[in-house]
This record gives structure tokens, C-alpha cells and sequence, in this order.
């Protein structure tokens, strides 16, 4: 298998993972980006605190 053709694999199996989770785990995946942002703003805080992260 050439490069360009694993490159293109590896895009396939990419979107193939990303529409799985799109369809059957789309709650779950709304939940892990909600705590994603709630981290961040988390980290934020704690900077402007004078906490280093």
C-alpha cells in the first residue's frame, strides 16, 4: 500500500468514526463538548486567579 493510499484510508476510517458517533452517540459526544467548555472556562478562571495550569 502506497502513502497517498493509507493517507486515504486513514481519511475514510476518520469520517467513518466521526458518522458512527454522529448517529449513534450524539448525546454523548454533546455532553463530553459541554465539559470540554465548562473545563476551559474552568482554566480561565483559574488563571486570572493566579493559579498556573
Amino acid at each position: 500500500m502506497t502513502f497517498g493510499k493509507r493517507k486515504q484510508a486513514g481519511r475514510a476510517n476518520l469520517f467513518r468514526k466521526a458518522l458512527i458517533i454522529e448517529m449513534f452517540f450524539a448525546a454523548e459526544q454533546k455532553a463530553i463538548d459541554d465539559m470540554e467548555t465548562v473545563i476551559a472556562a474552568v482554566k480561565v478562571r483559574l488563571k486570572e486567579m493566579g493559579f498556573a495550569w
